[in-house]
């Protein structure tokens, strides 16, 4: 069982991280790039979206998730980029009759991370 230090550095430590990949998203692509979070099985979930369709921003927010969340996080091919584009373009297209399917309102989902992983970064 945890201890209650234990519980509260490890917390600490998660949403610091957190904070400085939102701080970074935020000064390179403004509001283009977020970070969702939600909280289930005692974890913390946390979801990166991206408001626009470029694979530059793609790369560079694979770049970013790199850097922050190596090892674990190996990084997506340009193959997997634009197939992630792709699906996003083909589900716009598919709903393109209704007014209120857009990509502010449908971002791309890029990636789910827990403070489970993000606990174990170091291991």
């Amino acid at each position: 069982m945890k201890t209650i230090s234990t519980y509260i550095n490890e917390g600490v430590n998660t949403s610091t991280l957190i904070k400085k990949i939102e701080n970074e998203f935020k000064k390179e692509f403004d509001n283009k790039v977020t970070i969702g979070k939600g909280r289930s099985n005692y974890q913390m979930l946390y979801d990166v979206y991206v408001y626009d369709m470029s694979l530059d921003i793609l790369k560079k927010v694979n770049e970013i998730l790199k850097k922050y969340l190596a090892p674990k996080y190996k990084g997506l091919s340009d193959d997997e980029l634009q197939k992630k584009i792709d699906e996003q373009q083909e589900f716009l297209n598919k709903h393109k009759d209704d007014k209120y399917v857009t990509l502010d309102r449908y971002p791309i989902e890029f990636i789910r991370f827990s403070s489970r992983d993000l606990k174990n970064l170091n291991k």
